[in-house]
């Protein structure tokens, strides 16, 4: 990816994370989701899905684009720089499926 490209993502990406944090922290202030059928309540409020899922996808390309820069930056060997590469990709892209999972079961109440 090229130097511009790279800048125009991540400022996407922080573009779009500062009011998906403030509708995030907004959202949690003053609520007692102490309990998982607590959240699941709350995220069955119309929007809440589809903005957490918003929020949490953002975040996780926001940081695949952090971590490459760092990967990039710190790994010299071309091999070592390959597979921290992967093992960021792997580890993101599980975390991405686990949360958009763990959104539609408890938005669907599984």
């Amino acid at each position: 990816m090229s130097a511009v490209r790279h800048w125009r993502w991540k400022w996407l990406g922080s573009a779009a994370l500062a009011p998906l944090s403030l509708w995030f922290l907004a959202a949690l202030v003053g609520r007692d989701l102490g309990s998982a059928a607590a959240f699941a309540a709350w995220l069955r409020e119309p929007g809440a899905a589809v903005l957490l899922s918003l929020f949490l996808l953002v975040s996780l390309h926001h940081s695949w684009l952090g971590l490459g820069a760092i990967v990039d930056d710190y790994v010299a060997s071309p091999a070592r720089n390959r597979l921290a590469h992967a093992a960021c990709r792997a580890a993101l892209l599980g975390s991405a499926a686990l949360a958009a999972a763990g959104v539609l079961r408890l938005t669907l109440g599984g």
